[in-house]
């Protein structure tokens, strides 16, 4: 997740709340892709911080919880968990829980980085 702004790739964002991340914030936004103008709802709940461990380490994060649901394009709903490591800038861990459609990936996890300024 990155803050909200105005256009970010081919998504156009509205958001209300958002970063800096802390625990029991929550967070919404309407997403629109521009390739197909298909609208979603994102919500975004920071349920704790934790430590995660993938195959690139162990980190302190944030565990976030995602619920998506399609306004316009077709009618689909998922939800899904990620945690988001603040030192890296990135989510190291991302768990798809449900979804009415199989597109995407049901989850990733981090198996390799370089730290800045030793590549």
């Amino acid at each position: 997740m990155e803050p909200a702004g105005p256009e970010s790739g081919d998504r156009r964002r509205t958001a209300v709340g958002g970063w800096p991340l802390q625990v029991g914030r929550t967070a919404s936004m309407q997403v629109t892709e521009e390739k197909t103008d298909y609208t979603y709802v994102l919500e975004a709940a920071v349920m704790a911080r934790e430590q995660v461990t993938v195959p690139a380490g162990t980190f302190d994060a944030y565990h976030i919880h995602f619920e998506q649901k399609a306004l316009i394009g077709p009618p689909f709903k998922a939800s899904s968990r990620i945690w988001y490591a603040p030192e890296l800038g990135v989510p190291v861990k991302r768990k798809r829980l449900r979804s009415t459609i199989e597109a995407g990936n049901p989850g990733f996890e981090l198996v390799d980085y370089t730290p800045a300024g030793e590549a």
